[in-house]
This record gives C-alpha cells, structure tokens and sequence, in this order.
C-alpha cells in the first residue's frame, strides 16, 4: 500500500514510475474514410505466452488482430529509457463514429483514458476533400475522499494538470519553478489527505464493529483536524496506510488501543485499504495517440502536429480539470478535378473555333 501511495506521488512530480503501464496508438485515416488502428503495448514477448497476448491490453481484444513486433519507442522525449512495444493489435474501421475500444471496469475512470467518443467525416468539395477527426475524452469522474478545492485553486489545478502555454507567462526560470514547488507541496498534501481519509475510515469502521465505537465520538467529523494534527507524528511522512496511522493516532490520544485494533485485525484492514485504494490505479496508466491524416493538415488544436500527422498524449492527470477535445482538419488535392474543370473551360473554347472554321 506504501509503495502505492509513493508512485502516485512520484507520478505527480512528472517522474515516471518502472510499474506504470504504457500503450502507443498508430491511426492511419485512408481516403476513402476508413481508418486502419495499430495499439502498441508495452510488453516484451518473450517473456509472456502468445495465449496471453490479448491480456496485455485494457480493452477487448476479440475483434482485433494480435501479433508482435520488433519496436523500441521513444515514449516521450524528456523520459531517458526506451520502451520495449512489441505486442501489437491491429484493425480496420470502415466508419468511425463513436468508442472503438470495448474497456471494461478493471480499473476505475480508465474508459475516460482508451475509450474516448471519435469521429471522423469526408467531405467531397470538387478541387478538394476534406477529413474531418474529432475525439472526446471525458474528465474523470472519480470520486476522491478529500476535495482538491481544499488544497489548489482552479487556477493551480489549470497549471498543474492541463497543457498549458500559461506556466511561464511572464516568468523566468526560476521563478517558475518556485512556483511549481509549491503547487506540487500542496498538491502531494492532498494525495496524502486521501490517503488518509481512506485509513481513517477503515479505523473507524473496525472501532465500530469490533468494539462497540469506543473513540467514535473523537473520531467523528475531524478528519481534517486530525491529519493536520498528526501528519508529522508519523517516522514516514508518505506513509498513511491503515498502520502507520494507527500508530499515529496512538501519539495523538496517548494510547495503544488503536495499533492493538489493527493489530487484532490486520488481514481485513490491509485487504479493505488496498481495496479503497484502487482509486490511485488509474494515474500508472498512460497512452500516446499518433494520427495520420490524408493529405495536408490545415487546421488543428493541438500543438505538437506536422503535415500530416498529429501526436498527443493521455493520462488521468490530463483529465483531472477538464475534457480533452482533439480537432484535426486535412485536405487532399482531386487533380483530376482540375483536369476537368480546364477541360470543361476549353472545350467551348475549341467547339467555337472548330464551327468558325468549318464557315
């Protein structure tokens, strides 16, 4: 449960942890509106039976193609080590509109990450056709113990989760980071309040059942009292796990009763704290989209795009404030199009001069 806790605060600090999981997603739009979709896992073959292929990946695997592949990809250029993606599953879409990933409910808000709401439409418009992509991926709609209100204001949640030219607006280094250091203090305050919150409530509970709520009345409504109470009572200030604050609470109140309650107890409250805590699965989740259009791209909303391709990148944090909307407009020249009109232009042109002649 510790370790839990660690990485998603070291997932906070834009570190990325050895546990976490990655997928690459390759979509190529043909011009007649079809789409072929390549989903890289971060796996190494290997290592794990071909039988298993289909496990590897968070959603439903029946209808797609599963093989492996010899790739070494560069996830993200401020992360040092490569990544080993060589299970692929792979698809035709002949119409795209609406989820094309069948996730299920393993990990809760991870739909909101591989499940979005995509589209895509063609438009004939006679020198030219136009592509349309859209893709909507909701916020994340988890429910957390502490209200993140408590600690950021909208506008640090702005800075810190969203993609944002905003950070260093007036800025300089330093001062940027300063004030990122304190964002990044209050917000780990918050991950441990969570934390806290989650033991808490297992404490209480097991005070009620097996003892009748002996300290109910001093636990009752002093949650945040007692974590900023005893938050520095704890040998590891990143530790909130049932233990840990047992032992804390037992500074707090001078007492024994509450490291004796866990102890008596220990099987139910570490399977109900790694169950309450699941909540934390989805932030080692992280999936990259690199979409092909055809022809040119002429009109997009994300920054990181080229002539004719787009790259953006998904994770739960990015979908902590606000919904990711993409938006990609292309267009292909019809030469034949061109040909005709010319051809169209002249061809009375030539009809005139033929019949003149013929007088």
């Amino acid at each position: 449960m510790k370790n839990k806790i660690i990485v998603f605060a070291a997932v906070s600090m834009l570190l990325f942890a050895s546990c976490d999981t990655y997928y690459q997603v390759n979509s190529v739009i043909n011009k007649d509106g079809s789409m072929y979709r390549e989903t890289f896992a971060n796996a190494d073959s290997s290592k794990i039976s071909q039988k298993q292929w289909n496990k590897i990946f968070v959603f439903d695997t029946e209808e797609w193609n599963i093989g492996k592949t010899d790739s070494v990809i560069k996830y993200r250029s401020d992360i040092e080590e490569d990544y080993l993606f060589n299970v692929v599953a792979s698809r035709t879409f002949d119409n795209i509109d609406g989820v094309l990933f069948k996730v299920g409910d393993s990990v809760q808000g991870i739909r909101n990450i591989f499940a979005p709401e995509e589209k895509v439409k063609r438009k004939f418009c006679w020198f030219y056709t136009c592509y349309y992509y859209s893709a909507i991926f909701n916020k994340m709609d988890i429910e957390l113990p502490v209200d993140i209100n408590k600690y950021l204001t909208p506008e640090e949640q702005h800075l810190w989760f969203d993609e944002t030219r905003d950070i260093c607006n007036g800025t300089n280094g330093i001062e940027t980071y300063m004030m990122l250091s304190e964002i990044q203090n209050k917000f780990d305050k918050w991950i441990n309040h969570c934390q806290f919150s989650i033991s808490l409530n297992i404490i209480k509970h097991l005070d009620s059942i097996k003892y009748g709520g002996s300290f109910q009345q001093s636990l009752a409504g002093k949650d945040d009292l007692l974590f900023n109470e005893t938050c520095n009572l704890s040998e590891d200030k990143n530790d909130y796990s049932v233990n840990a604050v047992c032992e804390s609470l037992d500074k707090y109140f001078d007492t024994t009763y509450f490291s004796i309650l866990y102890s008596e107890n220990m099987d139910y409250a570490n399977v109900a704290e790694n169950e309450k805590s699941r909540i934390f699965d989805v932030a080692t989740y992280h999936q990259k989209y690199i979409l092909t259009m055809p022809g040119k791209i002429y009109k997009c909303n994300m920054e990181q795009y080229g002539n004719d391709n787009v790259e953006w990148d998904v994770d739960a944090y990015r979908l902590m404030n606000n919904d990711i909307v993409i938006t990609v407009k292309s267009k292909t020249i019809n030469y034949w199009a061109f040909a005709v009109t010319i051809i169209i232009l002249i061809l009375p042109v030539v009809l005139f001069k033929r019949k003149n002649t013929v007088r």
